[in-house]
């Protein structure tokens, strides 16, 4: 885990899987204009990228890679790739805005979709819509 993001893990109170908090000042910035009443379409939808990048990197940061031979300019030496293919899939609406800053770092990744709703009865995530 890199040094500069603070990790915080605890369990919500009657759920599992644990829940981590991403402590890091860019993000708590971030945060503050996306909360604000006052903040403008488009700041908001500047602030939500930038959030999204932040947590792609923080997440990335636990991923698996591989060593691969590459060619540079003066000589080959040993790089790294990603180990798996990767699919960012939003929930629907509101992920879409976050598909954009990701997108920025991982152009070549596939993107699915999920639909879910919150069962006004049980309170409980339903899922009407999955492509990946």
């Amino acid at each position: 885990m890199p040094t500069n993001l603070a990790r915080k893990t605890w369990r919500a109170s009657g759920h599992d899987p644990a829940v981590t908090v991403v402590d890091h000042p860019l993000v708590g910035a971030s945060l503050s204009v996306l909360r604000s009443k006052t903040t403008t379409s488009a700041d908001f939808r500047r602030a939500l990228q930038e959030v999204s990048v932040l947590l792609l990197g923080y997440a990335a940061s636990a991923w698996e890679t591989v060593s691969h031979q590459i060619e540079t300019p003066l000589r080959s030496c040993v790089g790294e790739v990603l180990a798996r293919p990767l699919v960012l899939a939003p929930i629907l609406r509101a992920g879409l805005g976050m598909l954009d800053g990701m997108l920025a770092l991982l152009p070549h990744a596939t993107i699915g979709h999920i639909g879910i709703y919150r069962d006004e009865k049980t309170l409980r995530p339903a899922t009407y819509f999955c492509r990946l």
